[in-house]
C-alpha cells in the first residue's frame, strides 16, 4: 500500500515537473518572440512604443506608460504612454510620479512592484492593478516601466513573462537612443561640415567664376614661395587681362561680359595641372600661381590657354576674345641662401617685385598688340636680398 501511494505520489510530481517544463518552454518561446521582435528596431521611440504594444495584450493588461530618465533634469520623465483615456493621462502622470508614487518606488527598490488598488489613487483613475518594472542596463537605473489593470489583477505567471522581458529591454532601448543620438550627431556634423564648406568657399572664392580669389591667391602666393626657397624649386606667376573686355561690356552688357569672365575661366582650368592655383584677381583679369615652375614651362602654359582662347568662340559662339599674358618666375635659391637666412622684408619685396614683373609683362603684351605672351626677365633673390642689405 505504502509503495503504491509512493509510486502515485512520483507520478504525480513528474507530472508536475513535465506541466512545469511545457510551461516554461512556451514562456522562453514568447520571450524568444517578443525580444527578436524588438531587436531589430534601432529607433529609441519607436521602440518604446513597441515594447508597450507587445507587452499589452500579451500578460492582459489595459494600459501602459514608460518612464525614462532624463540627465538634464535629473528626474523620470514620461516617454509614451497607451490605453490611458486622454482625460485620464494627466491624473494618470501625477500620480505614478507623486512623491513615493509608484515611480519612486521602484526606482528605489530597483526591482518591480506589483500594487492593487490603491486608496490614494484619484476617484476618476479606476485601477485595480498596478505593475511597475525597472528598465536596466549595465547595472543602472535608466527608466520604469508601469503596467495597468482595470480589473483584476496580474498573474504570476503574466509578472514572470513581463520581468523576463523588462529585463532585457532596457540596454536595447539604451542602445537604441544612443544609436538615435550617434545618427543624430553625425547629420549635425554633416550639417555643419556644408556649412562651414560653403562659408570656406565664400571666403576663398570667386563668385562669378568659381576660381580662388584675389586674398586667397597672394596668401597662396607666399605659402608656396616659402616651399620653393626651402626646396630649392622655382615659382611662376601668369598675368593675362581679357583683350577689349569694356569694348564687349559697352556693346553687349554686363550680362554677357559676366559670361565671357566665366568662360574664360573654364578654359583656364582646362588648361592647368591640378597643383596650379587659377585665381581672378580683379575684373577681367587673371592670375596663376605655378608651383615647381620655371620660366619655359610658364610660358608654354600661358600659350596654351592663349591657343585654347583663340580656337574658341564664346557666348553661343557669338564672340571672338583674346587675351595678353604676362610671365615672371622667381629663380630658385642657391645653396646657403635658403630658409636658415631667411628675412621677412626680403621675402616680401621678393613677392611684390615678381607681381609687378608679371603685371608689367601683361601691359608689354597689350602695347605690342595684344593677345600674345610676353616674359618678363627672370627674378634672381638673390639681387633683392642685396637691394634690401644694402
Amino acid at each position: 500500500m505504502m509503495l503504491n501511494e509512493a509510486f502515485f505520489g512520483l507520478l504525480a510530481f513528474l507530472g508536475f515537473l513535465t506541466l512545469k517544463h511545457q510551461m516554461n518552454r512556451i514562456l522562453y518561446r514568447q520571450l524568444y518572440e517578443m525580444e527578436s521582435v524588438f531587436q531589430q528596431e534601432l529607433a529609441f521611440v519607436p521602440l518604446m512604443k513597441g515594447i508597450i504594444c507587445m507587452l499589452l495584450p500579451r500578460v492582459k493588461a489595459t494600459a501602459g506608460a514608460l518612464f525614462w530618465y532624463d540627465e538634464i533634469h535629473k528626474e523620470m520623465k514620461i516617454r509614451t504612454l497607451k490605453g490611458i483615456p486622454a482625460k485620464q493621462v494627466h491624473p494618470a502622470i501625477r500620480f505614478l510620479k507623486k512623491k513615493e508614487g509608484l515611480v519612486e518606488q521602484v526606482s528605489a527598490a530597483g526591482k518591480s512592484i506589483y500594487l492593487k488598488k490603491d486608496q490614494s489613487q484619484p476617484e476618476d483613475l479606476p485601477i485595480a492593478a498596478w505593475l511597475g518594472l525597472p528598465l536596466m542596463s549595465r547595472g543602472e537605473l535608466k527608466g520604469v516601466l508601469v503596467l495597468m489593470r482595470r480589473k483584476g489583477g496580474f498573474s504570476r505567471r503574466a509578472r514572470q513573462l513581463t520581468e523576463l522581458f523588462v529585463g532585457r529591454c532596457g540596454i536595447h532601448m539604451e542602445n537604441a537612443l544612443n544609436h538615435e543620438m550617434a545618427v543624430s550627431s553625425a547629420r549635425e556634423n554633416a550639417r555643419l561640415y556644408l556649412n562651414l564648406s560653403r562659408l570656406y568657399r565664400q571666403a576663398t572664392r570667386d563668385e562669378l567664376t568659381g576660381l580662388y580669389n584675389r586674398s586667397f591667391v597672394l596668401q597662396r602666393l607666399r605659402e608656396e614661395a616659402k616651399k620653393s626657397w626651402r626646396y630649392g624649386y622655382s615659382l611662376s606667376l601668369i598675368f593675362l587681362d581679357i583683350d577689349f573686355f569694356k569694348k564687349i561690356n559697352d556693346t553687349f552688357g554686363h550680362t554677357v561680359g559676366d559670361q565671357v569672365l566665366s568662360e574664360v575661366a573654364d578654359i583656364i582650368c582646362e588648361q592647368v595641372r591640378d597643383y596650379d592655383i587659377p585665381c581672378r584677381y580683379g575684373g577681367e583679369e587673371f592670375i596663376l600661381v605655378l608651383p615647381q615652375t620655371g620660366p619655359e614651362g610658364a610660358k608654354e602654359l600661358a600659350q596654351r590657354i592663349r591657343n585654347a582662347l583663340v580656337a574658341r568662340k564664346l557666348c553661343q559662339n557669338r564672340l571672338e576674345v583674346t587675351a595678353s599674358f604676362g610671365v615672371a618666375s622667381l629663380l630658385p635659391i642657391k645653396n646657403g641662401d635658403g630658409m636658415e637666412n631667411f628675412n621677412e622684408e626680403w621675402f616680401q619685396s621678393c613677392l611684390e617685385e615678381l607681381v609687378a614683373r608679371a603685371d608689367a609683362a601683361m601691359y608689354v603684351a597689350k602695347e605690342k598688340g595684344r593677345n600674345r605672351v610676353e616674359m618678363a626677365p627672370l627674378l634672381d633673390p638673390a639681387v633683392i636680398k642685396s637691394i634690401c642689405s644694402g
